[in-house]
């Protein structure tokens, strides 16, 4: 799911923020390793996704700061120019409105659309992770109660 950036991606981005392109590849390789199925009959499986799961909640927390700066500059990039343009005595019958807060507001966020939508798809993401290590927790902890009364059964 290729999103195009609103805003200049030359801006000057911190070091910290990452890059347009590497929250996108982020999110596809989450997406993908939650997507994939796994045994949940074999608790090494299990273990095992649960240890890559986790490996991702530190850069999972920077996809979604990064995606949050995004949002927030690109809104105010498009503020700044529609600013500007009313400043300048350019506005006509058409702009007119946009000097109105609420629909300076909502069309603003039209126009950064983009941007929210990687934000939402970010923290989706990012709530995913975290909900599918506590399910796969749960089945954990049901392979381990079954293998105790299949070991039980065995010794009576």
């Amino acid at each position: 799911m290729d999103v195009k950036i609103t805003v200049n991606p030359t801006m000057n981005r911190p070091d910290y923020i990452w890059t347009w392109e590497s929250c996108e590849a982020f999110l596809n390789t989450a997406e993908g390793l939650i997507a994939t199925p796994i045994n949940t009959e074999s608790g090494e499986e299990i273990a095992e996704r649960i240890a890559d799961i986790i490996a991702l909640y530190p850069a999972s927390a920077n996809v979604v700061a990064s995606l949050k700066w995004y949002n927030e500059s690109a809104y105010r990039s498009e503020f700044e120019r529609i600013a500007k343009y009313i400043k300048d005595g350019k506005a006509d019958a058409v702009t007119a409105p946009l000097q109105v807060p609420s629909i300076l507001k909502e069309y603003i966020k039209s126009r950064t659309a983009n941007e929210q939508a990687m934000l939402v798809r970010g923290e989706r993401v990012n709530s995913m992770l975290t909900h599918a290590v506590e399910g796969l927790r749960s089945v954990l902890s049901k392979v381990k109660e079954d293998r105790k009364m299949s070991n039980y059964a065995q010794q009576v």
